[in-house]
């Protein structure tokens, strides 16, 4: 989808809801395939139709039945055949046209997507929880350098790495992390936080930084937050990474005035290249290489010679644990610079929706 002159529409438009009646067109990758998902429809009770000669099917997607009956086909269809299936979904009763190609899917994605109508809700209705971490001194557990936001969602189960995981599966992780940036943004003149605000981001959401982090700037610009106030930290990417898109975003937030980080250093593969070419002004520690580190000489030896690279290149790093945690002596004592602390769940905002809703009462 094209980005327009005033945003990126991929960005800032969400899908129907899950529950909103479709005609699905769904075209398996073999024959083999095609006959597998007849076999589990026709168990189900389901109609369908085939899509001219190939093994296509149309299905109308009206009810619960027929949403949890595709939803079953992950237990049939291996995972390579629901990446290579494609689904189109059109308003009842239409036929696919030259147009609609762009909104051709994977099997997957569909699947996900159909899981993923509390987290549209939550989109729709910005309703996250947000909270801050104090980020204090590792010497000196009163003297808060910082915080880092932290996004919750009341409307959802699990953590918040679970529901980016559902919303890129899902296709909607561009909607989630711009929504969430811009919450966290939003919240922090809302809480008095008058130190500098960490806010994290999934590179793999943004396309081209001038067009898809506009808005973020421009709402730090009308809660009137000042660039040294913000430090944008790139969640380190699992996986393939491309370097020279990573530079281009972070070198798009340097120009603009922002600090940069390098997020959950040693969860993930090249952490040397991404220091190297990033060179952010400050790592956080990946919280899986932090916790029981003090009891762990494996992982110690990692967590140390990444400290000591950071210190060498001048990267000011910062861990979350608990301040008298034995992992917080640990880190103290091998160079970490700053902690950041979970806040209480009390402290977090309410979603904006509620808050209306009690500004109202």
């Amino acid at each position: 989808m094209a980005c327009s002159s005033t945003g990126c529409a991929r960005c800032e438009r969400l899908p129907a809801r899950p529950d909103a009646p479709s005609t699905l067109y769904l075209w398996p990758p073999l024959g083999h395939s095609a006959g597998k998902i007849r076999k589990r429809l026709d168990s189900e009770g389901i109609p369908f139709e085939t899509a001219g000669d190939d093994d296509g099917l149309i299905l109308q997607v009206e009810t619960d039945a027929v949403r949890q009956a595709l939803i079953g086909l992950e237990e049939v269809l291996s995972a390579e055949e629901c990446r290579a299936a494609r689904t189109l979904a059109l308003t009842p009763g239409a036929t696919p046209t030259l147009a609609d190609y762009p909104r051709v899917t994977t099997l997957e994605t569909l699947l996900n997507y159909l899981r993923a109508g509390p987290l549209i809700d939550t989109l729709a209705h910005d309703a996250f929880e947000i909270g801050f971490a104090p980020i204090v001194f590792a010497d000196d557990h009163s003297d808060v350098m910082a915080h880092g936001a932290q996004v919750g969602f009341p409307r959802l189960s699990g953590e918040s790495d679970a529901v980016f995981e559902l919303a890129r599966r899902a296709d909607l992780l561009h909607q989630l992390d711009r929504s969430a940036r811009i919450a966290c943004i939003k919240a922090a003149p809302a809480q008095n936080i008058n130190t500098p605000v960490f806010v994290e981001f999934q590179p793999a959401a943004i396309y081209d930084p001038v067009y898809c982090l506009r808005t973020t700037v421009e709402a730090a610009k009308r809660v009137d937050l000042p660039p040294e106030n913000i430090v944008f930290t790139l969640n380190h990417p699992q996986g393939g990474y491309d370097v020279a898109h990573l530079k281009n975003i972070l070198s798009y937030y340097r120009d603009q005035g922002y600090e940069v980080a390098l997020g959950r250093l040693g969860s993930g593969v090249g952490a040397l290249e991404l220091l190297q070419h990033l060179r952010p002004g400050y790592a956080w520690l990946a919280p899986q290489l932090i916790d029981g580190i003090a009891d762990d000489p494996y992982r110690g030896v990692i967590a140390r010679k990444l400290l000591e690279m950071a210190h060498r290149l001048r990267i000011e790093t910062i861990a979350s644990t608990a301040p008298d945690s034995p992992e917080a002596s640990w880190l103290y004592e091998h160079g970490v610079n700053y902690l950041a602390i979970s806040p209480h769940p009390s402290a977090r905002t309410a979603p904006i929706a509620e808050r209306h809703e009690q500004a109202v009462q």
